[in-house]
């Protein structure tokens, strides 16, 4: 421990060093802070890459990313350190990079797995900053992506040189033995499969969360493979069936571009790691629930004034509906056990009970009533429930039972279809009720300057407006995100019960 206590110092002295050199770069030479920070980005992240080399014990690394997380979380707040925190681009960046650090170490911090570290931020340190660069220059055909801004150039840029540094980190740090990679024809491929992932993460990872979400892709994609080196060949196929849907949602406008982006990696992670199985109930929630956005307020008329939201889904509606079972196919990979694969059937159980309760429900002209005090609202209304909504949120969670219970692998329905159809249902639809409650109580909603209604409109909360009800910072997505929480730990509750 006391060689790395003094590594620790060392690189808090290295790394402090450096930002006061891009501070005095900025104000004393005329360096723009892009500039600065693009070179404090490049050089922190070469050094971690040497981390195995400095340190022995995980603690010190732990304990080195957690000082920089609270530094630059200070310095982004107070406005310091404007070498890398240019007033006119507040991003996250500097917070996400050491956060990136804290959420790969449990991971990869072995012998045998250092060289997933090593790679992840060889690529965050150099393809991330070149592809900005990139497409500044390039400056033509940008396309909005989320609520940043993308062009061909720079992706294509970024995917180049994820590939070739990826190439680069498994032939110069990665034992052939951890991958089972000993033909340069699989490395390729496993470095494409890697470049094309950390592609879509890092188009989604505005406001610098992508030096979150690029670490995250690289080492999930090279610790799944080490740990299932002859799924190669599936996670190819499901990165290339993903790249189809989410061309295919994007066209027939399911999804805007950055839901294309999103729901093509789920996708791709779906078939990748967890074959038809899984795949077959996420499509399933997906597609009815998309048609039933899409047709629903076509028919119902004055009822659709209730609610302001698109029928496109971007990528956070993609996250709030999708993430939690995102994780658990993740989670599945790591620690295969078929409770966390009914859990994930009762995250998009709920999901589609609430999706099929809020389309169904206003197109009958039923009196809606709050679900707290039974007042009568217009159909609609966030926090409202119906009889006929309610029954359509139990028919979409079955429905989603139905299409997993058909498709499982023999392993994972050893507990029988009635224990599993409970345990699904009663998540999902529990987990819909949640989401009706919140909407009640904590949901930020607002009064549409139109229609006089309460709304949930995303528009009206950026434009700086006050809730008329609830809490600001409680979106539809938070509350959706918290419905398919509790409907995978209701359905894991359920199915621990009756087995």
């Amino acid at each position: 421990m006391a060689e790395d206590g003094v590594a620790l110092l060392m690189s808090l002295a290295l790394l402090a060093a450096l930002l006061a050199l891009a501070e005095l770069a900025h104000r004393r030479f005329g360096w723009s802070s892009l500039l600065t920070r693009r070179l404090v980005h490049a050089a922190t992240g070469l050094y971690v890459v040497f981390f195995p080399l400095l340190f022995e014990h995980a603690v010190s690394v732990y304990l080195l990313a957690s000082i920089f997380v609270v530094v630059n979380g200070l310095a982004l707040a107070r406005g310091w350190l404007r070498g890398v925190h240019p007033a006119d681009r507040v991003t996250a960046g500097t917070v996400a990079f050491p956060l990136a650090l804290l959420a790969i170490l449990p991971f990869t911090w072995e012998p045998q797995r250092f060289f997933i570290l090593r790679t992840s931020f060889l690529v965050l340190a150099l393809a991330d900053p070149l592809a900005a660069a990139v497409g500044e220059r390039a400056g033509r055909s940008q396309v909005r992506v989320g609520r940043g801004t993308k062009n061909v150039a720079g992706s294509a840029t970024f995917f180049l040189t994820a590939w070739l540094l990826t190439l680069l980190g498994i032939g110069v740090f990665g034992p052939s033995a951890a991958l089972d990679a000993d033909s340069p024809g699989r490395w390729t491929l496993v470095a494409l499969l890697v470049a094309a992932i950390a592609t879509g993460a890092e188009a989604l990872g505005g406001r610098g969360w992508d030096n979150l979400f690029i670490v995250l892709a690289v080492a999930a994609v090279l610790l799944i493979l080490q740990l299932q080196p002859e799924w190669l060949a599936v996670m190819a196929l499901g990165c290339a069936i993903g790249v189809g849907f989410g061309v295919f949602a994007w066209r027939v406008e399911y999804l805007t571009l950055s839901g294309a982006i999103a729901g093509g990696l789920f996708a791709a992670t779906l078939i990748g790691i967890g074959r038809w199985g899984w795949a077959v109930p996420g499509f399933t929630f997906f597609f009815l629930s998309s048609a039933l956005s899409k047709l629903a307020p076509q028919a119902k008329g004055s009822y659709a004034e209730a609610s302001l939201r698109e029928s496109r889904r971007d990528a956070g509606q993609v996250y709030a509906n999708g993430g939690v079972a995102w994780l658990l196919v993740v989670a599945y990979a790591l620690v295969p056990d078929s409770g966390i694969y009914w859990a994930f059937v009762g995250s998009l159980a709920a999901a589609a009970a609430d999706t099929w309760a809020t389309e169904v429900g206003p197109l009958f002209r039923q009196d809606a009533r709050m679900i707290l005090t039974g007042r009568r609202v217009p159909a609609g209304t966030s926090g409202a429930v119906t009889a006929v909504g309610t029954a359509a949120g139990v028919a979409g969670a079955a429905v989603v039972w139905l299409a997993a219970w058909w498709t499982a692998p023999d392993p994972l329905r050893t507990t029988g279809p009635v224990v599993t159809a409970a345990a699904v249902v009663v998540g999902g639809v529990f987990g819909s009720l949640v989401d009706s409650l919140l909407g009640a109580t904590v949901e930020g909603v607002y009064r549409d300057p139109d229609s006089g209604g309460l709304v949930d409109a995303r528009g009206l909360r950026e434009t700086g407006a006050e809730p008329a009800r609830g809490w600001r910072v409680v979106d539809n997505e938070v509350v959706n995100a918290a419905c398919t929480l509790v409907g995978a730990a209701v359905a894991a509750g359920v199915l621990g019960l009756l087995t």
